[in-house]
């Protein structure tokens, strides 16, 4: 005779201490026969309420007091998975605010990906965080701010990377190409935490400011090795586009990633042009 296999009810005890944007407010924790319902917010804000049974577990998620979306699974990490790899950042309001509340005023570029390549229980998103590192100018300074945060509470709330070498390209307006050596500092945080941690690197003074060393800030995936980000350089001074890239490993050829940064910098202005060119006939622009 086969057995059957005994479901538990989900137990208060089981449930992580964040959950993607949210914390968990222990006193909205209820464990009753049926299961355990919670929510996690952020300051004052419900982000996401829970309802775990023993059969299915629902979140569902706010964003100033509105629902905004619920997804459903069998326990809470494969709802919380389900939920936030549908989501995209370009049309959800919280990131909208994370956008604005990381670069407002500031030296700083956000790469939020359109759909997550890699979602993360309970942490959701996993961003790299990146600064270009000049010498003469701001590498003493990372240094400096690397030993204060290890002795600072506030040490667990990133995980430094070693610092690498790495290029930085122009793309001047008459379509020339100069590179110029850096170090590449880095670290990563968690969703939860990135903001804090770019208040930190902020406001230590370590971000310089012309616009070509500005931090940058994306997705985990999107920071992998190969990856070439263009951004939109500085025209009042000389360059229409730029990108960095670490180079961690001797093979890496500077020549071969300067072709393709040559050819991504055209691809991105044309399709500025193309979007100017939809804005100016009335038609939306491409995405």
């Amino acid at each position: 005779m086969s057995r059957r296999k005994t479901v538990s009810i989900p137990s208060a005890a089981e449930l992580p201490d964040y959950l993607g944007f949210g914390v968990l407010d222990r006193n909205s924790v209820v464990q009753s026969d049926a299961g355990v319902s919670a929510n996690y917010v952020q300051g004052e804000e419900v982000v996401y309420e829970i309802m775990s049974e023993k059969s299915q577990c629902q979140i569902s998620e706010y964003f100033q007091g509105e629902w905004i979306g619920e997804s459903r699974d069998r326990v809470l990490e494969q709802a919380f998975l389900r939920h936030f790899s549908a989501c995209s950042p370009f049309e959800h309001p919280r990131f909208g605010e994370l956008y604005n509340q990381l670069t407002a005023g500031r030296n700083i570029s956000v790469i939020f990906p359109q759909r997550p390549q890699a979602v993360y229980f309970p942490a959701g998103l996993i961003f790299s965080v990146r600064l270009p590192l000049v010498k003469g100018r701001n590498r003493k300074a990372w240094s400096a701010f690397r030993e204060s945060i290890k002795l600072s509470p506030e040490s667990k709330l990133l995980q430094f990377g070693k610092e690498n070498k790495g290029v930085l390209f122009r793309l001047s307006a008459a379509g020339e190409v100069s590179h110029e050596d850096i170090l590449v500092g880095a670290c990563t945080a968690m969703l939860i935490n990135v903001a804090r941690v770019v208040d930190l690197i902020w406001e230590s003074g370590v971000v310089l400011p012309e616009k070509e060393y500005r931090l940058t800030v994306m997705d985990g995936p999107q920071a992998r090795l190969g990856s070439l980000p263009i951004f939109l350089g500085d025209p009042a001074r000389g360059f229409t586009t730029y990108s960095f890239v670490p180079l961690p490993h001797k093979s890496f050829n500077a020549d071969v990633i300067e072709s393709a940064f040559l050819d991504q910098s055209h691809k991105f202005l044309d399709s500025l042009a193309n979007r100017q060119v939809d804005a100016s006939a009335g038609r939306p622009g491409r995405p």
